[in-house]
């Protein structure tokens, strides 16, 4: 059962359920475009695979900040301090991504800080975001779907971390490993923000019928005679009304 925030309505709950599944198929869908992309420029250098990464590597960044909004919201109705903290990171990462962008460092000494400040920020963000949506899951109720999602976002963080500080030798066969394997990281990333997506999505559809992390009224037995209808005593043997048994 969810255990929100005492004080948060149930509107409140399924809004930001609603929004996180939403932030998570945007950022979703963009991320694993992006990571497809980059494989591709790995695999077979291009202008054109070039410019598509240079543009994509624009809108990435809005995504994570659309995801951060969506952990902030988690973390407050469900009183999570690492969801404070994976929101804080994802926008720090789509800052940084943003400045490593238009800053273009040039320079072996700016290009290995630009490597090692992302892909440092990237796999802490990443291991802070899984835990802290592993805790909020506990507390909504786990599935399989949000269990997978988890391990593509490790992976994502693991995958992308590594394929930055593998190009910290700036030689090209090095640097091409490292771009592949850091966009495959964000196709699972990408894939990652689509199965939470379906998770939370069925979870807000299943509290269409009533108030997230409210138990169901136990049903009454006893308390109206089988044969009449007439009310009577959970205690009683027979009905007042017409002596029948009781079931």
């Amino acid at each position: 059962m969810a255990e929100v925030r005492s004080g948060v309505s149930p509107m409140a709950v399924r809004g930001t359920s609603l929004f996180f599944s939403v932030s998570a198929i945007v950022a979703g869908i963009i991320i694993m475009l992006y990571g497809a992309c980059t494989v591709g420029f790995a695999a077979s250098p291009s202008v054109e695979w070039l410019d598509r990464v240079n543009t994509l590597d624009v809108v990435v960044p809005i995504g994570l900040i659309l995801l951060a909004i969506g952990m902030l919201l988690l973390a407050y109705v469900y009183g999570s301090n690492l969801g404070y903290l994976a929101s804080a990171l994802l926008i720090t990462l789509a800052v940084v991504q943003w400045v490593i962008h238009f800053a273009s460092p040039t320079s072996e000494l700016g290009v290995r800080a630009a490597l090692i400040t992302f892909g440092s920020i990237l796999l802490v963000s990443m291991i802070v975001t899984c835990i802290s949506l592993r805790e909020v899951s506990f507390k909504l109720g786990s599935s399989t779907l949000m269990m997978v999602g988890y391990i593509l976002i490790l992976l994502f963080g693991i995958l992308g971390g590594v394929g930055c500080f593998v190009q910290l030798s700036l030689t090209a066969g090095p640097v091409r490993a490292g771009i592949g394997l850091a966009g495959a990281g964000a196709v699972l990333g990408g894939i990652a923000g689509i199965l939470l997506f379906l998770a939370f999505l069925t979870t807000f559809m299943g509290w269409s019928a009533g108030a997230p992390g409210a138990k169901p009224a136990p049903k009454a037995k006893g308390t109206f005679c089988a044969e009449c209808g007439a009310p009577m005593s959970p205690r009683a043997r027979f009905c007042p009304k017409c002596g029948a048994k009781a079931r």
